[in-house]
């Protein structure tokens, strides 16, 4: 296969997945939408393309949805955030708040991310231990994250899934 061909066949679904213009069809469709359509109750989760949760397919439709993929909505991620801008052949990896390593900031923000720190995840957050309805005490005891971001005290630092800090703020 060419480099021209493999080129073209990775680039062919980013034109797809791409953020529309505002001339293009938008997520919702008011045309589609149906408060008298009856639904299941049934619990089958599907992210909308308006980066919201609805308990299954028909609900969705029922709203006016144009797509959707199966299953929750990931909160650090907005579909309507992401893009295929070009980005820098650079490696400066960021970690992104699903815990993934990405390449670089661009790359993050392609894939929708809401938030990421500078450096690659591994030894310093844990998706897994993200907890934010974790009860914290007000107290002001600072501690600084490995992701060099500053949390109230240990409490919120553990509840953000950060893995090692020292204490004060951060530079």
């Amino acid at each position: 296969m060419s480099k021209f061909t493999f080129f073209a066949l990775l680039s062919f679904p980013a034109f797809f997945l791409g953020k529309c213009d505002p001339g293009e069809t938008p997520c919702i469709d008011p045309a589609r939408i149906d408060t008298l359509a009856m639904c299941t109750r049934e619990y089958r989760p599907v992210c909308g393309c308006d980066g919201k949760t609805y308990p299954n397919p028909c609900v969705a439709e029922r709203h006016g949805l144009r797509s959707f993929v199966e299953g929750p909505c990931d909160p650090c991620i907005d579909p309507a955030q992401r893009n295929m801008q070009p980005c820098p052949d650079l490696y400066k990896p960021v970690c992104g708040c699903n815990g993934l390593t990405y390449p670089n900031a661009c790359t993050a923000r392609n894939a929708g991310l809401v938030s990421w720190f500078d450096g690659p995840c591994e030894g310093c957050f844990d998706k897994d231990r993200v907890d934010p309805d974790r009860g914290c005490p007000e107290n002001w005891k600072p501690v600084c994250g490995c992701n060099g971001k500053t949390y109230g005290n240990i409490c919120e630092a553990e509840k953000a899934g950060i893995l090692s800090w020292h204490e004060g703020e951060c530079p």
